[in-house]
């Protein structure tokens, strides 16, 4: 593998080297503050790449395709 892509329920699409979508800092959020992650904040998961700008942070995710 080389790549993921994530996808989100509205059918946006962001694709990330699995190099840096591996990093220890990287992580699908799944809970806020003990509680599910809420609609707004990307309900039911939600891509979290800390280092890279807020459009690879994918709301809404329903999909992960390894390519």
């Amino acid at each position: 593998a080389i790549e993921i892509e994530l996808i989100s329920a509205d059918e946006y699409s962001q694709t990330i080297d699995i190099g840096i979508a591996m990093a220890e800092k990287n992580f699908l959020a799944y809970e806020w503050q003990g509680e599910p992650l809420p609609v707004l904040h990307g309900f039911p998961v939600r891509g979290v790449f800390p280092d890279m700008a807020g459009r690879f942070w994918v709301k809404w995710l329903i999909r992960i395709e390894v390519h």
